[in-house]
């Protein structure tokens, strides 16, 4: 029951200098703001599967956001060293995402290693941290690296082996990993609360609209 608690907060997880301008506006879904001059978003999604992870589980709920933080800022430090500039952080219901200006204008290798620094934070946090923070972010490196939509994984495909690639192994894993999802939960619906089975499917919504 423990595990089931650590995967499904691990995969509703799958930041940030000159001047300090804060302009504010509020949409009908999603709060926007201009924070040291880069462009932070913050959807009703986003709020809605913290609050249902956090009735899962508080100390998981927040310890998943914490590693999700972790992730971005290994993405964040191999940007800044490797000259790509960021443009926009998005929290919405699929986690948190980032945006690179002139990502596209750096070499293969460069962009390679940007996709791969956020897993391979998690992988280190799992060698040194001890247990539920190590599984779960093992978890979140391996779930980020499935070839599946904007994951790091789904990037790296397409970088390397073309978008038409990209789209269909996306395609294929998404399924995949829904069927299994679903699969979990009917023949354990006593390992998974309401709550977590909720948050799963948030998520995946988000991550198939990428919207919400």
């Amino acid at each position: 029951m423990v595990l089931a608690k650590n995967l499904t907060s691990a995969f509703c997880s799958f930041v940030l200098c000159s001047h300090f301008p804060l302009r504010l506006h509020i949409q009908l879904t999603m709060l926007t703001f201009t924070l040291f001059s880069r462009r932070v978003s913050l959807t009703f999604g986003f709020f809605f599967v913290l609050a249902l992870t956090t009735l899962a589980d508080n100390r998981l709920g927040v310890l998943s956001l914490a590693l999700c933080v972790a992730h971005e800022l290994g993405h964040l430090i191999a940007m800044k060293d490797l000259g790509a500039t960021l443009s926009e952080i998005r929290f919405y219901g699929g986690g948190i995402k980032i945006t690179a200006s002139r990502l596209s204008d750096l070499p293969t290798l460069s962009q390679t290693l940007i996709y791969l620094s956020g897993p391979l934070v998690n992988a280190a946090i799992w060698l040194i941290a001890p247990p539920p923070a190590g599984r779960m972010s093992l978890v979140l490196a391996a779930l980020n690296l499935l070839p599946v939509g904007y994951f790091d994984g789904g990037r790296l495909v397409s970088l390397l082996f073309g978008d038409r690639a990209g789209k269909i192994l996306s395609a294929i894993f998404s399924g995949i990993l829904i069927f299994g999802i679903f699969i979990f939960a009917f023949k354990s619906p006593s390992s998974i609360s309401p709550s977590s089975l909720m948050t799963c499917g948030f998520v995946l919504l988000s991550l198939i609209f990428d919207s919400i």
